[in-house]
């Protein structure tokens, strides 16, 4: 019989794996979702929305997903010291205008600037760190001789 690692819930029963809160998926749900929806507006829209969608993307899409890459690691290997919440803020922010400044620079030196593309590319570069910590990771098979 398989065991199974449990949660405390609210009223402190135990909670098997598979009925743990759905709550833990908000921030990777809420990133999704505003990738998702920034880049139809990066095309079109009144630019009151595009800047409630396309600010926030810019300000914490990419290291927002790459903070919860790290933070999913942190929870499966970890330490006597864990980082404190401000590091994950600190590389939301800076990765995600890093990555925005990186696009852009790259469109100026391309002679190829299209604002709408680098959203475009900003919010699938967010989807694909959402993913990341999904991704099945394939064990190396060792070979006896």
């Amino acid at each position: 019989m398989p065991i199974h690692h449990s949660v405390p819930s609210y009223a402190g029963a135990v909670m098997p794996p598979r009925l743990r809160p759905r709550w833990r998926q908000g921030p990777s749900v809420l990133l999704g979702l505003l990738a998702t929806a920034a880049i139809p507006a990066a095309f079109t829209g009144p630019p009151g929305l595009r800047l409630a969608i396309i600010g926030p993307l810019v300000l914490a899409g990419p290291g927002g997903a790459a903070a919860l890459w790290l933070a999913h690691g942190a929870r499966r290997q970890p330490t006597d010291n864990p980082p404190p919440a401000g590091f994950y803020l600190a590389v939301t922010i800076a990765t995600s205008l890093a990555a925005a400044t990186l696009i852009a620079t790259a469109m100026v030196y391309g002679q190829q600037w299209h604002p709408a593309a680098g959203v475009c590319i900003l919010a699938g570069l967010t989807l694909t760190l959402l993913t990341g910590p999904h991704l099945k990771r394939a064990h190396p098979t060792t070979r006896r001789s």
